[in-house]
This record gives C-alpha cells, sequence and structure tokens, in this order.
C-alpha cells in the first residue's frame, strides 16, 4: 500500500532503526576519540603558564580573516590542520557539524574552547 511504498522511498539503504543507532553510537565514539586527540594536541601546544582556552583561541585566530572570532569550515580545517590533526575531508566535516553554530555555518572558537576543554 502507500504506507509501504512511503517507508521504502525513506529508507533505501535497508537500515533497521537498531543499526542506525549502531551506527549513531559508532560514530559518536569515533569524534569523541578525534575530540580527545584534539585535546591532547591543544596541551602539547599550549606554552608554559598559558590556559588551553587561550591556545585555542591564539591558533584559531590566525585563520579568522574578519577577526569576528567565527571560522567557516575551510577556515576550520586549516586551524584543526595547524594543531596537528590532518584527517579525511569526511572526518573533519563530521568534528565542523560537531561544533558549529546552530544559527549558522560556522564554529565559533570562543565556544569551541569551553566545548573541546571541558572534559
Amino acid at each position: 500500500g502507500i504506507n509501504a511504498e512511503y517507508m521504502g522511498a525513506e529508507n533505501t539503504l535497508g537500515i533497521s532503526e537498531q543499526e542506525g543507532a549502531v551506527g549513531k553510537s559508532v560514530d559518536e565514539r569515533y569524534y569523541n576519540g578525534l575530540e580527545q586527540t584534539f585535546r591532547d594536541k591543544i596541551e602539547q601546544k599550549t606554552r608554559n603558564g598559558q590556559n588551553a582556552d587561550a591556545t585555542i583561541k591564539r591558533l584559531f585566530r590566525v585563520f579568522d580573516a574578519n577577526g569576528n572570532g567565527r571560522v567557516d569550515r575551510a577556515q576550520f580545517a586549516r586551524a584543526i590542520e595547524n594543531f596537528g590533526l590532518v584527517m579525511p575531508e569526511k572526518e573533519t566535516d563530521g568534528l565542523f557539524r560537531r561544533y558549529k553554530e546552530p544559527s549558522g555555518d560556522y564554529v565559533d572558537y570562543n565556544t569551541l574552547a569551553e566545548r573541546v576543554m571541558l572534559v
């Protein structure tokens, strides 16, 4: 019937809700791991007597072309590479989506500093 066709159109990959949830939790664990690596890199780049928040802000500010405290996707990618996190584009996209502001397609690195270093 119509209902079956609708369901088929919605889930063309044949993935059950349970499998989808497992995939999301694997992604979540993966990005949690990336975030920990990001934290480690930040700690390595933190100068004596500085806190990690200041390190994030200092290094992201370099890529913030107009100085508004925000970086777009391309600037974000360059900034995290500068931290020593080199990864495929898909992972960079995932990390960007994790931190981007709900109201726009950018990362506010002051908020990012708070979120990443909140262990």
